[in-house]
């Protein structure tokens, strides 16, 4: 055949070749296993080309692929020549290569939405994570007590006190529940406790009997011992029984000192105040002051105007604080704990042990002093 009857008769085939080398190449995968099928071979072709390519020239790559549809069924996938680019995440954004492809991949499936969802999805993952592995540790310190759930609000009365275990080494710079964390904050608190480090540490009793309580208390901020009180508000007391204010109470008009006497009669409900020359009766049933109520200033205080009293407090003997008006403010008792509270039968003989041979030592170094006769 000559030339022109051998191009006239391939022509076709050749159109037809091209075609199906084009669909081959750019043309729409019609299934998902196909899909999956062929994105897996293109990325290990990529990936033996690009090795090559770094082996060859040194060049740094980093490779994202993730899906764009839910009915696709690969993962995201990472690339990377060398670990220069995961330490360059590592050290620019605090993340890895492959978390920052699974955000992408939630961009891609549902936009910034999912993103968003995917954050709130590892804060609630972090924190289960955290509040497991502390309350694990926890228990592997109290066995064979186990703990159903852990005590963060109120950790020195439950916690130290009972068992005498103490938190140490805490990532973050406050203690409280995981849930109350930021999400850079639960990042460390979880890195801390894959790695194994100890939070918590039992304290022998030779170091318990040593150990300032009060300066632990205030600087680990558990429990504040004043301001954890709240004060109650009452009206005048109607129980039987007297209470005497202190002699010295603040004018805050003026800053002079007005001496006066409060007798608070609790069976009557009746409040009595004499101020130098001026004296205040309130009755608990009607709430309406009676007699002279202006009480005189001396000195500097007598030349300034008198402006009416605000409401103001003056601490009573018992602690509580006592209204101008006659209403009264009861601080709540605070109850006496008990030195062994908490403490088990061997716990308290050890105490206990352990304070007589104390007090064996002090009666014979005072013996060998001379300054009590030997028995």
């Amino acid at each position: 055949m000559l030339a022109e009857e051998q191009e006239a008769a391939t022509q076709e085939h050749l159109k037809r070749m091209a075609e199906d080398r084009d669909t081959r190449l750019t043309g729409e995968n019609n299934s998902g296993i196909a899909v999956f099928h062929d994105a897996i071979s293109t990325f290990r072709s990529l990936e033996n080309q690009v090795q090559a390519l770094y082996v060859r020239t040194g060049v740094e790559v980093l490779m994202f692929a993730v899906r764009s549809s839910q009915e696709q069924w690969f993962r995201p996938y990472v690339m990377t020549t060398s670990d220069h680019a995961g330490n360059f995440f590592h050290t620019c954004f605090n993340q890895d290569t492959e978390t920052y492809a699974t955000r992408f991949e939630a961009y891609c499936l549902s936009g910034i939405e999912g993103v968003q969802n995917r954050i709130t999805e590892e804060v609630a993952a972090l924190k289960a994570q955290c509040t497991a592995g502390i309350l694990a540790q926890l228990n592997d310190l109290l066995a064979p007590t186990i703990l159903s759930k852990m005590v963060y609000a109120d950790i020195f009365s439950q916690i130290t006190l009972k068992h005498h275990i103490i938190y140490e080494n805490w990532p973050v710079s406050k203690f409280c529940t995981p849930g109350k964390l930021t999400l850079l904050e639960l990042r460390r608190l979880h890195h801390v406790l894959m790695n194994g480090a100890p939070l918590f540490r039992h304290v022998p009793l030779a170091e318990w009997e040593g150990l300032d309580l009060d300066a632990f208390q205030t600087r680990h901020d558990l429990i504040s011992p004043t301001a954890a009180r709240p004060l109650i508000a009452t009206s005048t007391t109607v129980n039987s029984g007297l209470s005497t204010p202190s002699d010295a109470a603040t004018d805050a008009a003026t800053g002079d000192t007005v001496t006066g006497t409060t007798t608070n009669d609790r069976a009557t409900g009746a409040t009595t105040s004499d101020a130098t020359t001026g004296a205040t009766t309130s009755d608990a049933t009607t709430g309406t002051p009676t007699g002279n109520t202006t009480a005189v200033l001396t000195g500097d205080a007598a030349a300034a105007p008198v402006l009416p009293q605000p409401t103001s407090f003056s601490p009573t003997v018992g602690g509580d604080m006592l209204t101008l008006d006659g209403g009264m403010v009861i601080r709540p008792r605070q109850r006496r704990r008990r030195w062994d509270a908490g403490l088990t039968k061997e716990q308290k003989a050890e105490v206990l042990a352990l304070r007589e041979a104390e007090k064996v030592k002090k009666t014979a170094g005072r013996q060998s002093d001379g300054n009590i006769a030997p028995e």
